[in-house]
């Protein structure tokens, strides 16, 4: 929206009128952090992203087939 920032999600909603079904919140990864060679970017059981998702597209990055 132009150069206008926003400092909440909130915030974005409310002026854009977009995201309104969107999730925000922490993914509570597993360990994102640390020894690069020891991140790990599962999710935990409790994170909000799980079960959250819709399995609609057939097709992944650039048309190649899942």
């Amino acid at each position: 929206m132009g150069d206008k920032r926003y400092l909440t999600m909130k915030d974005w909603r409310e002026a854009s009128g977009q995201d309104q079904h969107s999730l925000f919140a922490d993914p509570k990864y597993v360990k994102p952090y640390g020894v690069i060679d020891r991140w790990d970017w599962r999710v935990h059981p409790n994170s909000p992203n799980v079960g959250a998702g819709e399995n609609k597209a057939t097709i992944g990055a650039f048309g190649a087939a899942r």
